[in-house]
């Protein structure tokens, strides 16, 4: 971020008592502040709560109904799927007829076939065997083909399954009754040796080896055929061992490809990816946390960049810009500035005197009275000095932008002598013998019709805080106050009524070093 910037502060960080700390993380540019004009204070994202306002496809631009979100899985509905390769928009394409025209009849036409196909990776359904009889309906038609494919699998593994089972409960049935002794007590729960055991050691004094009078046989031995319950690897995993050791890295998905959808968790080979369908997108509202007032509310009805509410911290408070004062009078200001960007300020020498341009700039139609205030000594490791010579002025109201393009265009005007001299509106500015100017106490340096330029004497400290050379950035902070009458009206009378609104913001003017 170039030199100088500026940040505001958020009321919500503000702590009271004696105890009361500044948070750093308080600090937001301030285009990224929403303003609250019930609460009449700035807004960060901790003071205002997201709500969904709708959920839309961002392909097809369809808005799905909030019922159905949880039932299609946060997915579109249509025929909107992605590439499981490159997550491009799939497009549906007309597979080739096959010439096997002396199989059909006359009379006979061949069924048309269709594939999803992607424009970029040149992925096809056909490479995993997807093949659509119609070019609409795909979720319906891929569902039907994933749930047989699915029901197919699952019905021979069911029943793999069920005849291990029978045939390992056989063997351990076998096995419990050749290994535990004959009880008379069949039904009982102490029947068999590690019940018994454990509560005569239970009640102690009496053994198991002595209680018995016939020796227990052998521990039961664990499966080792087919027939008894052994269940060995089957086909299909060798099949994907041995494909995995043939393949190449390449031929095998990723994290990401696997958790594109919930079809491809599974997937190991690129050839059992499936199209995933497009995830749905959000519109949301913000509101204040303290009035539940909207302060952002963008247009449901046309899926843009539109807003129906949308209020704007820089449109609503003033706007604190700092230049240093040498070398800022060749520059041309407003939009016909030549240079995209100022150029970046050299860095701060310690117990260097410096001299800034700080402008005000108002964005409401009413003329507002600041007044600026800051600590004489700077708080943190640079307590550098400043000093404000005009610390209360007053700053216009904001108009047309045409207006500001041709006010800020007219530029200084030019005297007899060829020299470049104030603009007429200046009257508070004392001009040398050489046609400079000189700041005075007490005076703004330039106004024009929506901002105002003050001047503040900075001076960098020789060394820091806590001892050491002074290193680091120059951060100075700023209390602005704007005061400004608003007219309303009630009952069919205006009234004018007094609105104020105070800020902290900070100003990094550059690295000391």
């Amino acid at each position: 971020m170039a030199f100088p910037y500026t940040h505001y502060t958020c009321p919500c960080g503000d702590e009271e008592g004696e105890e009361a700390r500044f948070s750093p993380h308080g600090l937001y540019p301030l285009e990224t502040l929403l303003f609250c004009d019930e609460c009449d204070a700035i807004r960060c994202p901790r003071c205002w709560a997201e709500e969904v306002l709708c959920w839309y496809c961002p392909t097809c631009l369809f808005e799905v109904p909030s019922p159905s979100i949880k039932g299609e899985g946060n997915r579109c509905p249509r025929s909107c799927y992605n590439c499981p390769i490159c997550a491009v928009s799939l497009v549906v394409t007309t597979l080739p007829p096959k010439h096997d025209t002396g199989l059909l009849k006359p009379s006979a036409t061949p069924e048309e076939a269709y594939t999803l196909q992607c424009q970029c990776c040149d992925w096809s359904s056909v490479d995993v065997g997807i093949k659509l009889n119609k070019p609409a309906r795909i979720t319906e038609q891929l569902s039907k083909q994933r749930y047989a494919k699915r029901t197919k699998a699952s019905e021979e593994n069911r029943r793999d399954v069920d005849q291990t089972f029978d045939c390992l409960a056989k063997f351990y049935h076998k096995q419990l009754s050749e290994t535990e002794p004959i009880s008379a007590y069949t039904d009982s729960p102490y029947g068999s040796p590690a019940a018994l055991a454990k509560l005569l050691n239970f009640y102690g004094g009496v053994t198991l080896p002595g209680f018995k009078k016939k020796k227990v046989g052998q521990g039961i031995r664990e499966a080792r055929e087919p027939a008894e319950g052994f269940w060995a690897i089957g086909k299909d995993d060798e099949a994907l061992l041995d494909n995995i050791r043939a393949l190449n890295w390449d031929d095998k998905t990723t994290a990401e490809q696997r958790d594109s959808a919930p079809v491809n968790h599974n997937a190991r080979l690129i050839e059992d990816l499936w199209p995933t369908a497009q995830q749905l997108r959000t519109r949301k509202g913000k509101r204040c946390k303290t009035c539940r007032q909207y302060l952002a509310k963008p247009d449901v009805k046309k899926l843009g960049t539109k807003y129906k509410v949308r209020l704007l911290a820089q449109s609503h408070i003033p706007r604190l810009t700092m230049r240093p004062l040498h070398g800022s009078d060749g520059q041309i200001g407003g939009p016909f500035r030549l240079r995209p960007t100022e150029p970046t300020p050299p860095e701060l020498s310690p117990g260097q005197t410096k001299s800034y341009i700080l402008t005000i700039h108002n964005p409401i139609f009413e003329t507002i009275k600041v007044t600026l205030g800051t600590p004489s000594i700077t708080p943190g490791p640079i307590s550098s000095r400043v000093t404000i010579l005009c610390p209360s002025f007053t700053v216009g109201p904001a108009g047309d932008a045409w207006e500001e393009a041709l006010h800020s265009s007219a530029g200084p005007w030019i005297a007899e002598d060829g020299r470049k001299r104030a603009q007429p509106s200046i009257s508070s500015i004392s001009l040398t013998s050489t046609g400079e100017k000189q700041p005075e106490a007490g005076k703004v340096w330039d106004r024009k019709r929506n901002a105002t330029s003050v001047i503040a004497e900075i001076v960098v400290p020789l060394a820091l805080t806590g001892g050491g050379k002074a290193t680091g950035l120059l951060e100075v902070p700023f209390y602005v106050r704007a005061e400004w009458d608003e007219t309303e009206t009630k009952d069919k009378e205006k009234e004018k009524c007094k609105r104020e609104v105070a800020f902290w913001c900070l100003v990094v003017l550059g690295q000391v070093g």
